[in-house]
């Protein structure tokens, strides 16, 4: 049995476009937030390797998992697999793949190795069950 659509009242159309709106503010005020929150992780990052001394205020646990990231690794382009493994199996929740793209970008790799090898290495570790894609695309510890 068929469906037959309705044609939405005036008032119906109206709350629609409201909807719309809030919609493009929320992405707007997301955008904004997530800029804010990338100046805070690079200032958070500063103060982890300017304060690492063991008197530091700034405990270790108070630097999200982005920051373990060590310099040395986006030396070589071949050692994005080593991050993309570290990364995963060190995050207290499901990596998307946007971030963890994000987290590569600031520790240093360069643009070009985050396209289509990003996703060959994310493949590679998850057949070698080093990392594991959950059903949403997420990405996250080895599931042995």
């Amino acid at each position: 049995m068929a469906h037959d659509k309705l044609d939405p009242t005036p008032s119906q159309l109206a709350y629609i476009e409201e909807l719309k709106g809030k919609r493009s503010e929320l992405q707007r005020k997301l955008a904004e937030t997530q800029d804010l929150l990338s100046d805070v992780d690079k200032r958070l990052n500063a103060a982890a390797v300017l304060f690492s001394a063991p008197h530091s205020a700034l405990k270790p646990e108070a630097v999200p998992e982005q920051f373990e990231m060590r310099s040395e690794d986006a030396e070589d382009s071949t050692d994005l697999t080593a991050a993309v493994e570290r990364l995963a199996n060190k995050a207290p929740s499901p990596l998307t793949k946007s971030n963890l793209r994000a987290q590569l970008r600031s520790a240093g790799f360069p643009e070009n190795r985050l396209g289509n090898y990003f996703y060959t290495v994310i493949k590679r570790l998850k057949e070698s069950r080093r990392i594991s894609v959950q059903a949403d695309g997420k990405i996250w510890k080895s599931p042995k």
